[in-house]
C-alpha cells in the first residue's frame, strides 16, 4: 500500500513539474497575459475569432507571439515569411484542436492521414479533380445557376447573399461529388440536411475543454454524426452495386473506380466515405464565403465591378460559360484572388509542432501548436501596398510574379494545403462570371457589414444584403 501511494505521488507530481515546466518555456516567448484555467479564450471571444485577434496581437507582440487555449494548449502563430518557409513544409500533422473541431469527418478523412498517406491520397485524387470533373463540375454548376438567377430575376431586391450562395454551391459540389442522387432522392437530401445541421454544432462543441458528455444535445449531435455517416455508406453502397458506375462522372463515382497496380480497388467504403465527405465540407462552406466576399467587394467597387463585366461579355458574347472561357478571364481572376487575399475564407491554418525550433531569442517547443496567420499575411504592409484597399490588379501576371513566398496563402501551405484548389478556383469563377453576366450588384442599404469567425470560416457577422440589377441583352453581346 505505501509503495503504491508513493508511486502515485510520484506520478502527480511528475505531471504537475511537467505543467509547470511546459507553463514556463511557453511564457517565454512574447505574448498577452493569460488566465491558468482557460487561457486567453475569452480575449479571442471578443475579437471576431482570429480573423481580428491575431493581427491585434502580432501588431504588439511582433513577428512572434504566443497564446493559451485552455491550461496546456500552447498555440504559437508566427508572421514571418522565412520561418514559415523552412518549418511548415516539415509539419505534417493537425494538432488536437483540429480534431476537436473536424474529428466528426472520421478517422479515415484525408485531414487526418499521416504524411506517406496523405501523400498517397494526393497522388491518386488530384488528377481526378481535373479534367472530367472539371468539365461536370462545369456542367452542374451552369444549371444550378440558371435556377438562381431566375429566383434573382423575380426578386431582385434585399437579396441575402450567403444563404442563396451557400444552398447554391452545396448543390453544386454535393451533385459534382456524389452525382444528382444528392439533391434527387431521400437519402441524398437526408444526407444534405444532416450536414449542415452536425457543422453548425462543431464548432461550439470544438470550444469545450472537455466533451460535454452530461450535456444530452451532445449525444444528440453524435448520433446525428452517426446518421449522416450512415447515409454516406448507402449512397456508397448503391454506387458499388450500380451497373453504370464506371461511365459516371461525379467523383465518388470516379474514386471507386481507381485501382491499384494489381486492379485491386483503392478505396474502400469507409476511405470512399470519409474522403467525400471531407471534401463536402472543404468545398461549400469556404466557396459561398468567399463569393460573398467578393460581391462585397465588386458592389463597393463598382469601377472594378464594370471592368469584370466587360471582359465576361467580350469573351462569352452571352452564351453560357465553358471551363475552358474561364482561363481566357485574367481579370475576374485577379478579383477573385484579391477577394481571397482581403477576406480568406480560413484566416489562418494550425499545425502541430512536432520538433524544437531555435530561431535568434525564440524556442518554440516540440508539442506546441503553429498558427500560419494567413489573414495577418494577407494584410502585412512589408509585402502588399495599400494592403487594406482593393486592387485586383496587384494579380496580374507582372505583379504577381514579384510576391515574396509565404505572403499569400488562400488555400494553406506545406503537406495540409488544400487538394482542392483548382476545383474552388473553377467552381467560384464560375458562378461570378454568371452573375456578372446576367446582373450588376449593388449594397442594400442600411446594413452593417462586419468579418466575424463562425466555424472556421469567415462570414458577415449580420449577413450580406445585396440588390441586383439585370443588365440589358445587348450589353452582354459584344
Amino acid at each position: 500500500m505505501e509503495f503504491l501511494f508513493l508511486l502515485a505521488a510520484g506520478c502527480l507530481g511528475f505531471r504537475l513539474y511537467s505543467f509547470v515546466r511546459w507553463k514556463y518555456v511557453g511564457n517565454q516567448l512574447p505574448g498577452p497575459p493569460s488566465d491558468m484555467w482557460f487561457g486567453n479564450l475569452r480575449e479571442i471571444k471578443q475579437y471576431a475569432g482570429f480573423f481580428d485577434y491575431l493581427p491585434s496581437m502580432h501588431k504588439q507582440y511582433g513577428k512572434i507571439f504566443r497564446f493559451w487555449m485552455g491550461p496546456t494548449n500552447l498555440i504559437v502563430s508566427i508572421n514571418d515569411q522565412e520561418i514559415l518557409a523552412e518549418t511548415v513544409p516539415l509539419l505534417h500533422q493537425r494538432p488536437e484542436t483540429a480534431r476537436k473541431e473536424l474529428g466528426w469527418l472520421g478517422k479515415e478523412s484525408p485531414t487526418f492521414k499521416c504524411h506517406e498517406e496523405l501523400r498517397e491520397i494526393r497522388t491518386t485524387i488530384m488528377p481526378l479533380l481535373v479534367g472530367k470533373s472539371l468539365d461536370y463540375l462545369c456542367l452542374v454548376g451552369r444549371g444550378r445557376m440558371e435556377k438562381m438567377l431566375d429566383n434573382w430575376a423575380i426578386s431582385p431586391h434585399g437579396i441575402r447573399a450567403e444563404d442563396v450562395l451557400r444552398d447554391t454551391t452545396f448543390d453544386i459540389i454535393g451533385v459534382t461529388l456524389f452525382g444528382q442522387e444528392f439533391i434527387s432522392t431521400s437519402l441524398g437530401r437526408s444526407f444534405r440536411s444532416l450536414f449542415v445541421e452536425v457543422m453548425r454544432e462543431a464548432h461550439p462543441r470544438s470550444q469545450e475543454i472537455i466533451p460535454a458528455v452530461w450535456d444530452y444535445r451532445y449525444w444528440r449531435w453524435k448520433q446525428k454524426i452517426r446518421k449522416l455517416h450512415s447515409c454516406a455508406e448507402e449512397l456508397i453502397k448503391q454506387r458499388r452495386c450500380s451497373s453504370k458506375t464506371s461511365k459516371r462522372k461525379d467523383l465518388l463515382s470516379l474514386l471507386l473506380n481507381e485501382k491499384d497496380e494489381n486492379r485491386e480497388l483503392l478505396f474502400s467504403d469507409e476511405q470512399a466515405r470519409a474522403t467525400i465527405v471531407t471534401f463536402v465540407f472543404a468545398g461549400f462552406d469556404t466557396s459561398a464565403a468567399s463569393l460573398t466576399w467578393i460581391l462585397y467587394l465588386l458592389a463597393t467597387h463598382t469601377d472594378a465591378q464594370r471592368k469584370a463585366q466587360r471582359e465576361i461579355d467580350c469573351i462569352l458574347a452571352g452564351r453560357p460559360p465553358q471551363l475552358e472561357d474561364l482561363a481566357s478571364m485574367s481579370y475576374l481572376t485577379c478579383v477573385v484572388k484579391e477577394g481571397l487575399r482581403m477576406y480568406p475564407p480560413v484566416p489562418e491554418a494550425l499545425r502541430k509542432i512536432d520538433f524544437d525550433i531555435q530561431r535568434e531569442k525564440y524556442f518554440i517547443p516540440n508539442g506546441a501548436t503553429l498558427v500560419i496567420p494567413i489573414s495577418t499575411l494577407h494584410a502585412d504592409a512589408e509585402n502588399w501596398e495599400k494592403p487594406y484597399s482593393f486592387v485586383p490588379e496587384r494579380f496580374d501576371s507582372m505583379h504577381e510574379r514579384k510576391q515574396p513566398r509565404y505572403s499569400y496563402l488562400p488555400f494553406g501551405a506545406g503537406p495540409k494545403s488544400c487538394m482542392g484548389a483548382r476545383f474552388a478556383m473553377t467552381e467560384i469563377r464560375l458562378m461570378l462570371s454568371m452573375i456578372l453576366q446576367r446582373f450588376s450588384v449593388e449594397l442594400a442599404p442600411n446594413q452593417d457589414v462586419v468579418p466575424e469567425m463562425y466555424s472556421i470560416i469567415l462570414q458577415p457577422k449580420y449577413g450580406l444584403k445585396i440588390n441586383v440589377i439585370p443588365r440589358k441583352a445587348d450589353m452582354m453581346n459584344v
